[in-house]
């Protein structure tokens, strides 16, 4: 039993690992832990008592039952293989647990603690692979201020529009205002883009983007890290940085940001005061940034043609769809310069 559970949780490990390895985008984090745990597991063994030729003289792999069973079914994913691997470490590790139990109380109580810490494991790792299923298929974002003298009616009516033309993700920009006013939008907000399928995301404030059941927050380079703002939101909703150079691109990814903005690229309105940066750095980004990107500022119909031919195959616009006589039409535009 030990044998067979050991090779079965070791088995899994490394399957589950190769998929953290080639999830898009990796967990390069989760597949460098599982890779620890797999020589962990056999270091168990050793540490109380367990000899390998014991184990390898118990082995009756051409009698087991088990071979009977053969592979009845294929999977319909690679989510679905790595579920179900991660239920065959759960019952290897429980297995394993049990049976120690007759020899060693240390061994069987290090089995327990791993199977525990794996739970928490799974649940990171199968909600990361969620959440960039959620952006799989984004390729405009609209990020939406109120305009003056809008009524909280017209703006959620052009926001409306503009999924209608394919914006497949908001975000709700509100720089002033009460709070209270803030969340009242927000939920008009939510309510039309579940209504209309298209993701919800809240401006730096990850404590009202829960509040609201927003899909996820968007912090900036001077607001709280991706780590707190995923201590707010929790794992299940997203986390998007705005920034402004290579490194910090690079470094929002590797602090677990799901997506980020890129740029501005061009002069825009929406961020005065700040410089843009230009399109000399989208080919590095587009090659080594391992998790989507959006380019920001100043993108529209005109200037898409050159922001592709950089590399950017994604896009968060405000001003050309807001600003439009007809917001539907503009959306639907932008999308159509992304794909020619």
């Amino acid at each position: 039993m030990m044998d067979a559970n050991l090779n079965r949780a070791s088995e899994a490990l490394r399957v589950l690992e190769d998929g953290a390895r080639f999830s898009d985008p990796p967990q390069a984090s989760t597949a460098a832990l599982l890779k620890q745990w797999r020589h962990f597991l056999r270091g168990i063994v050793k540490r109380y008592g367990g000899v390998n030729l014991e184990f390898l003289a118990a082995r009756q792999a051409a009698q087991d039952p088990g071979r009977a069973g053969g592979i009845r079914s294929g999977y319909q994913s690679f989510e679905d293989l790595k579920a179900a691997n991660w239920r065959r470490l759960f019952e290897a590790l429980r297995s394993l647990e049990e049976t120690a139990r007759g020899f060693s109380l240390p061994a069987a109580r290090e089995f327990s603690r791993l199977r525990f810490a794996a739970y928490e494991v799974e649940k990171r790792s199968r909600l990361a692979d969620r959440r960039a299923q959620s952006l799989n298929s984004v390729r405009l974002y609209l990020v939406a201020t109120p305009r003056p003298g809008w009524s909280p009616e017209r703006f959620v009516r052009v926001v409306s529009e503009a999924v209608q033309g394919g914006t497949e993700m908001v975000q709700l920009r509100v720089k002033e205002g009460s709070d209270r006013a803030v969340v009242r939008l927000a939920r008009r907000l939510r309510r039309a883009t579940r209504r209309l399928g298209a993701l919800f995301i809240v401006n730096d404030r990850a404590d009202l983007a829960v509040l609201v059941e927003a899909d996820g927050v968007h912090v900036g380079q001077q607001d709280m890290t991706v780590a707190d703002a995923r201590r707010l939101v929790g794992e299940g909703r997203l986390v998007g940085v705005s920034t402004h150079s290579v490194r910090q691109a690079l470094a929002a990814a590797r602090a677990g940001a799901d997506y980020v903005g890129f740029g501005p690229i061009y002069p825009t309105p929406t961020k005065p005061g700040r410089r843009a940066i230009g399109l000399a750095d989208l080919p590095a980004v587009a090659r080594r940034l391992t998790i989507p990107f959006f380019v920001i500022g100043g993108i529209s119909t005109g200037t898409l043609a050159p922001v592709r031919r950089a590399g950017a195959r994604r896009v968060s616009v405000s001003s050309a769809i807001l600003d439009a006589a007809d917001p539907r039409r503009a959306a639907r535009q932008i999308l159509q310069g992304l794909k020619t």
